[in-house]
Protein backbone atom coordinates (compact mmCIF):
# COMPACT_ATOMS: atom_id res chain seq x y z
CA UNK A 1 0.00 0.00 0.00
CA UNK A 2 1.14 3.50 -0.76
CA UNK A 3 -0.28 6.47 1.05
CA UNK A 4 0.75 10.12 1.09
CA UNK A 5 -0.29 12.56 3.82
CA UNK A 6 -2.57 15.40 2.70
CA UNK A 7 0.16 17.95 3.37
CA UNK A 8 2.49 16.29 0.85
CA UNK A 9 0.00 15.46 -1.90
CA UNK A 10 0.39 17.02 -5.34
CA UNK A 11 4.16 17.36 -4.86
CA UNK A 12 5.19 14.32 -6.93
CA UNK A 13 5.75 12.03 -3.95
CA UNK A 14 3.07 9.51 -4.89
CA UNK A 15 4.36 9.33 -8.45
CA UNK A 16 7.91 8.83 -7.20
CA UNK A 17 6.75 6.06 -4.84
CA UNK A 18 4.85 4.24 -7.60
CA UNK A 19 7.80 4.53 -9.98
CA UNK A 20 10.18 3.22 -7.28
CA UNK A 21 7.82 0.30 -6.54
CA UNK A 22 7.59 -0.53 -10.24
CA UNK A 23 11.36 -0.30 -10.73
CA UNK A 24 11.98 -2.51 -7.70
CA UNK A 25 9.49 -5.04 -9.09
CA UNK A 26 11.10 -4.96 -12.53
CA UNK A 27 8.07 -3.56 -14.34
CA UNK A 28 6.82 -0.26 -15.70
CA UNK A 29 4.59 2.05 -13.68
CA UNK A 30 1.89 1.38 -16.29
CA UNK A 31 1.84 -2.28 -15.18
CA UNK A 32 1.11 -1.52 -11.51
CA UNK A 33 -2.38 -2.48 -10.32
CA UNK A 34 -4.32 -0.40 -7.82
CA UNK A 35 -6.27 -1.84 -4.86
CA UNK A 36 -9.39 -0.40 -3.32
CA UNK A 37 -9.93 1.85 -1.59
CA UNK A 38 -8.44 4.38 -4.01
CA UNK A 39 -9.07 8.06 -3.39
CA UNK A 40 -10.09 10.35 -6.22
CA UNK A 41 -6.58 11.84 -6.16
CA UNK A 42 -5.17 8.30 -6.27
CA UNK A 43 -7.26 7.56 -9.35
CA UNK A 44 -6.04 10.79 -10.92
CA UNK A 45 -2.45 9.72 -10.25
CA UNK A 46 -3.10 6.25 -11.65
CA UNK A 47 -4.62 7.69 -14.82
CA UNK A 48 -1.69 10.10 -15.15
CA UNK A 49 0.80 7.24 -14.89
CA UNK A 50 -1.27 4.92 -17.11
CA UNK A 51 -3.20 7.05 -19.62
CA UNK A 52 -4.23 3.94 -21.59
CA UNK A 53 -6.20 2.59 -18.60
CA UNK A 54 -5.77 1.37 -15.05
CA UNK A 55 -6.47 -1.91 -13.25
CA UNK A 56 -8.25 -1.54 -9.91
CA UNK A 57 -8.94 -4.68 -7.92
Amino acid sequence: MIWTADTYRRHGIGQALVQALAADSGCAATDVSWSTPVTSLGQTLARHLSPRGIWIN
